[in-house]
C-alpha cells in the first residue's frame, strides 16, 4: 500500500510555530516574569513557620552570690527582735534561692513581658482597630508565654520561659529586654526592702532611746527628792543644835554586858540617829556641799543608762 509523503508539511508546522514565538516573544517573557514574580509573592506573604523557643532560668553562682554578703552582714545588725515584730515576712537574707525567688514572681507578674511584646513589636499596633484591643492582645499574648516550674520526672531542673514565636530575631531582642527589666525590677525590691528594714530599725531605736530618756528622768528626779529631802532633815538637825548649844560632833556611847566584862562602844551620832548630836558646824557644812553640788547625783545606773542612750543615738545614723 502505498504512503502519502508528509516531510514538507511538518516542516511548515515548525516553521509556523517558529514564527509564532519569534513575534509573541515578549508576551511570553511577560506571561513567565508574572508568574515568577507572583510565585515569589505567594512565599514571601506566607507568614513565618513557628519555632519553640526555651529559656531556661538558672540561679546566680557562688562567686556572684558573695556581692550580698555585705548587705547580709548589715541586715544581720538590724534584724532584733523588735524589727521581726513589725515585719511579718520575717528574715530577708539574699542568696541565691531568695533572688530567684523574686525573679520568678516578677515574671509571673508578666509586667516585663508585656513591656517586650510592646517594645520589640511582637504584636503589631497597626493590626488592631483600638489601643485597647491591642492591650487585650498583648495581655493574651504574654499568657502564652509560659513559665514552667523545675520537674525532676520530667527531667527538668530548672525554670523555664517557653513561647512559640516566628521570628527569631525579635524574640531574641524581646527575651534579652524581659532579663534586663526583671533584674532591674529585682534589685528595686531588695532595695526597697532593706530601705524598710532600717527605717524600721531606726523608728525602734528612737522608742528605746525615748525609753532611756524617760527612765534617767525618773531617777534624776528620784535623786532630787532624795537630795531635798535630806536637806530638809539637816536643816532640821542643825537647827536643833543650835538650839542645844552643840558646835562640834558628841560621842554617842554603848554598854553591853557579857558574863566576864561590861564593854563600852563609842561612836559618832549616825544621821538617822540624832544627827544634831554631830555639831550643828559640820551638819550646816554638809548642807552647803549638798546645796552647791550639781542638781542631782550621778549614780551608777544612771551613768549606764547615759552610755547606752549615746551608743543608740550613734547607731541612729550609720
Amino acid at each position: 500500500m502505498y504512503k502519502k509523503p508528509v516531510k514538507a508539511d511538518d516542516d511548515t508546522s515548525v516553521l509556523k510555530l517558529l514564527i509564532f514565538i519569534y513575534y509573541g516573544r515578549w508576551k511570553i517573557f511577560l506571561t513567565a516574569v508574572l508568574s515568577v514574580t507572583v510565585l515569589i509573592g505567594y512565599f514571601y506573604t506566607q507568614p513565618k513557620p513557628q519555632f519553640k523557643a526555651i529559656s531556661p532560668i538558672k540561679k546566680i553562682n557562688i562567686s556572684q552570690a558573695r556581692f550580698y554578703d555585705k548587705f547580709n552582714s548589715i541586715y544581720n545588725e538590724l534584724d532584733s527582735e523588735d524589727n521581726k515584730k513589725e515585719i511579718e515576712t520575717g528574715p530577708f537574707i539574699i542568696d541565691a534561692e531568695t533572688l530567684l525567688i523574686e525573679y520568678v514572681e516578677i515574671l509571673e507578674s508578666k509586667i516585663t513581658i508585656k513591656e517586650a511584646i510592646k517594645k520589640f513589636n511582637l504584636l503589631n499596633r497597626e493590626d488592631y482597630i483600638d489601643d485597647e484591643e491591642f492591650n487585650e492582645n498583648v495581655a493574651l499574648t504574654a499568657e502564652l508565654i509560659k513559665l514552667i516550674e523545675p520537674n525532676e520526672n520530667e527531667k527538668r531542673k530548672f525554670w523555664q520561659l517557653e513561647f512559640k514565636y516566628n521570628d527569631k530575631e525579635k524574640w531574641s531582642d524581646a527575651l534579652a529586654y524581659i532579663h534586663s527589666s526583671t533584674t532591674k525590677a529585682v534589685q528595686e525590691s531588695i532595695t526597697n526592702q532593706f530601705n524598710q528594714y532600717v527605717e524600721i530599725n531606726k523608728n525602734n531605736i528612737k522608742r528605746r532611746i525615748a525609753t532611756i530618756k524617760t527612765k534617767i528622768n525618773s531617777l534624776v528626779l528620784f535623786e532630787l527628792d532624795n537630795k531635798k529631802m535630806k536637806i530638809v532633815s539637816l536643816k532640821s538637825q542643825a537647827a536643833i543644835a543650835r538650839e542645844l548649844g552643840i558646835t562640834s560632833p558628841q560621842l554617842e556611847s554603848s554598854n553591853y554586858k557579857t558574863p566576864n566584862n561590861n564593854i563600852t562602844l563609842i561612836r559618832e551620832p549616825s544621821i538617822n540617829n540624832r544627827a544634831y548630836l554631830r555639831g550643828y558646824l559640820a551638819i550646816e557644812e554638809e548642807i552647803r556641799v549638798l546645796e552647791e553640788s550639781p542638781s542631782h547625783k550621778l549614780t551608777k545606773e544612771i551613768a549606764l543608762l547615759k552610755l547606752e542612750k549615746r551608743a543608740l543615738e550613734s547607731s541612729i545614723y550609720i
